[in-house]
């Protein structure tokens, strides 16, 4: 493991553990929204040290219960569950890549991007801040990872510009973002992307 990474995520664990940062109202006037920016080319330290930040965050100094959504693992779900006459959307983008390619890929994007997608992933993350927990803790962030998997169907940007309206600042939203921030978001460092102006880069 990099120093580079662990003093990266040791500064973000101090951030995250304090109790004043993990009231939504702080921290941010407009939308709870946070980039952590790491390289792409540490995907899989960086996704190691995730599973460690949670469950240090979840121990008794803490008792912070942080669901982590890999958003193209959802949206493959979303994409299974979504049945189109005979077959699931899943099934049929499949069928058509064998033929179609292009057309598989424009499904793909459209409904990466469609508000029914947006939805379901506010679903996911709203059962499970629904369900029992275990301390009195509030259930302060939601950890969502996965981007440089879903590119080119999605971007981050695209995501939170449109997500605002599902989250009602009941949580802070700590995207892992494989890039970094300049003038505008960068993902692996060399595609240029819309900066989603409101989001903060912890």
């Amino acid at each position: 493991m990099s120093k580079e990474v662990q003093e990266s995520i040791s500064a973000l664990y101090t951030r995250l553990a304090n109790k004043t940062f993990q009231e939504p109202e702080t921290g941010n006037l407009t939308i709870p929204y946070y980039l952590y920016c790491y390289d792409a080319e540490k995907e899989y330290e960086v996704t190691e040290e995730i599973t460690r930040l949670t469950n240090r965050l979840n121990r008794p100094d803490n008792y912070l219960d942080i669901p982590v959504v890999n958003i193209f693992q959802t949206f493959l779900a979303f994409l299974k569950k979504n049945i189109v006459g005979p077959e699931s959307l899943y099934e049929s983008i499949l069928r058509l890549e064998k033929t179609a390619q292009d057309e598989a890929r424009a499904i793909l994007t459209e409904q990466a991007a469609s508000e029914a997608f947006f939805a379901a992933v506010e679903k996911q993350i709203a059962d499970y801040l629904a369900a029992p927990n275990p301390s009195s803790e509030p259930r302060a962030y939601v950890f969502i990872t996965g981007w440089g998997q879903i590119f080119p169907y999605l971007r981050s940007s695209r995501f939170l510009n449109y997500f605002e309206k599902f989250n009602r600042s009941r949580y802070k939203l700590i995207i892992f973002y494989p890039g970094k921030v300049e003038r505008f978001c960068k993902l692996f460092n060399l595609l240029e992307d819309q900066h989603p102006y409101r989001v903060i880069v912890l």
